[in-house]
């Protein structure tokens, strides 16, 4: 088994840091200065926390859906709050999910300015899940594997049904808060943001409804809801509590399906 000290772990992420640090000086003289530079986050302090609306909430329940981070997935429960909605005023129980980033990717312009181009969190998986009657087992779909478009505001993933895998397709489209902010402090790449309105792509969200097997005519304002949003915390200089995580895709043998 190799041993990490902290020296090496810091010393690993100076060596990493002052290579973005030069890439980024080397892009900003160049005629590649709006390419991507892609940063592995796997073994860093790098967390996107999933917090579902009371709109979502309300709209699973009325259809018997319920939510839970996929076994054996980098998904874990996140906390559960009690919110009250503002359209029925009745108190729901919220879940947020934190799904560790395992890839980032930014952009430097001109100008040294950093902006976000995508970000994965891969080997993150939800299960959504409705009773299919008595004494059958319940009907399941993973939305797995997600992948941010920051560019054009699309959450991307893997959708998993008992009838098979759809890679990579475009599952919510978001309006991003524009308060992102990325800088190298220190040599510490440093990445926070947010976006909200997470509102399903309709053949998504067909899939998902034909794979928990909800009628069409309940289908409409599942497709209408905004299901929450997602805040994102990047920071390399940091290790992530419990090591590093698993950035191998998950799939549906890994999910039971």
């Amino acid at each position: 088994m190799t041993v990490t000290t902290t020296t090496e772990f810091y010393m690993t992420q100076f060596k990493f840091l002052a290579t973005v640090t030069a890439c980024a000086a080397g892009l900003a003289m160049s005629t590649a200065a709006h390419s991507a530079i892609t940063l592995n986050t796997a073994g860093v302090d790098a967390q996107s926390v999933f917090t579902f609306s009371t709109v979502a909430v309300g709209q699973m329940g009325l259809v018997n859906v319920s939510v839970a981070a996929a076994a054996g997935s980098n998904t874990t429960l996140n906390s559960i709050t009690p919110t009250v909605d503002p359209e029925s005023g009745l108190t729901v129980d919220v879940p947020a999910f934190n799904m560790p980033v395992t890839k980032a990717q930014i952009k430097v312009g001109w100008d040294l300015k950093i902006s976000p181009v995508a970000g994965d969190a891969m080997r993150s998986a939800l299960i959504l899940s409705r009773p299919a009657g008595r004494g059958q087992p319940p009907l399941k779909v993973a939305l797995a594997n997600f992948r941010i478009d920051f560019v054009n505001e699309v959450m991307n993933a893997d959708i998993i049904t008992a009838t098979g895998v759809s890679s990579n397709v475009p599952l919510y489209n978001f309006t991003d808060n524009k308060d992102t902010k990325i800088s190298l402090k220190g040599l510490a790449l440093i990445m926070t943001g947010s976006f909200r309105d997470m509102i399903f792509d309709d053949a998504a969200a067909d899939k998902i409804g034909d794979g928990l097997n909800i009628a069409a005519v309940l289908r409409p304002p599942l497709k209408e809801a905004q299901w929450g949003g997602v805040a994102i915390n990047v920071n390399v200089l940091k290790k992530r509590p419990g090591g590093k995580v698993n950035d191998t895709p998950i799939t549906a043998a890994d999910l039971g399906f």
